[in-house]
């Protein structure tokens, strides 16, 4: 997922009609990325251990040798978000290659993993939207002769949506889990200190994240349910969707209503008018 900001940036110039020769070889090479939707892997007791001996592997295979700074800034921050040691480790090696003093920074290393954490999640979100829009207006007759548009909406039929159990049965799930996320972070900043206190290492210090480190994760998370939210139309539309999948809509759908919560910020009314039960 390191590079899917980079895919963002080139369908949002394709789509506009500015270039586009890279976009299908880009879309191709983060095809496994845009299947796994925002799996990058839970807490791993083998990859912990890794790290605590003084070494990682990077996305690209390769060994790096860590410090115990390193390594206690990867462990803390992938035990608030719950997520791979090891990817959380490759954000953080990413990090300090592109900015090289951000070492000597604790508290900019670990706010700035978790803004990473949720930029790539965000520019995954909008690439899904971008490319189920862009199908949209081919199969609306809208973009005949647009190869670029044509070559797209093949993607999304025959490599992102082309079986059952496939990607959307996963954005549904991501929803739903979204929903826990977000409460999570909203009742965690309402007890967290003002500033971030990194690990350190040293006895009676207790790292913990601040209060505008929760908001923004908030704020992102919140971010992310909508952009997926926004998918189920564009999905029902093109006909990717089982029934199971509707059904797994309209149960989770229900259960947001009757739990008095908005599960969709995207003009969605739900009920829907015509619902009586």
């Amino acid at each position: 997922m390191e590079t899917i900001s980079r895919l963002r940036v080139l369908l949002m110039r394709a789509f506009a009609g500015e270039g586009g020769e890279e976009v299908m070889d880009e879309l191709m090479a983060h095809k496994t990325c845009l299947l796994n939707l925002f799996e990058v892997g839970g807490r791993s007791a083998a990859e912990q251990k890794e790290l605590e001996g003084g070494k990682t592997t990077l996305p690209s295979g390769h060994t790096l040798s860590v410090n115990a700074d390193f390594t206690r800034q990867a462990l803390f921050v992938s035990q608030q978000l719950e997520v791979s040691e090891r990817y959380i480790a490759g954000i953080l090696h990413a990090l300090t290659v592109s900015s090289p003093h951000l070492h000597t920074q604790p508290v900019q290393c670990v706010e700035g993993a978790i803004d990473e954490y949720h930029l790539r999640r965000r520019h995954l979100a909008d690439s899904l939207v971008y490319l189920l829009q862009a199908t949209e207006a081919v199969s609306r007759g809208e973009a005949e002769g647009n190869i670029i548009f044509q070559r797209a909406a093949e993607f999304v039929y025959f490599d992102l949506f082309s079986t059952e159990g496939g990607l959307a049965p996963k954005i549904i799930k991501e929803l739903q889990n979204l929903g826990v996320l977000v409460a999570k972070a909203e009742a965690a900043k309402k007890n967290a200190r003002t500033g971030t206190i990194p690990p350190t290492g040293q006895t009676g210090v207790v790292p913990a994240l601040g209060a505008t480190v929760f908001q923004g994760h908030s704020e992102s998370l919140q971010y992310e349910r909508r952009q997926l939210g926004a998918t189920l139309p564009l999905l029902a539309r093109l006909g990717l969707l089982s029934s199971a999948d509707v059904e797994a809509i309209v149960q989770w759908l229900w259960t947001q209503w009757t739990q008095n919560t908005n599960p969709i910020r995207n003009g969605l009314d739900w009920p829907p008018k015509w619902w009586h039960g």
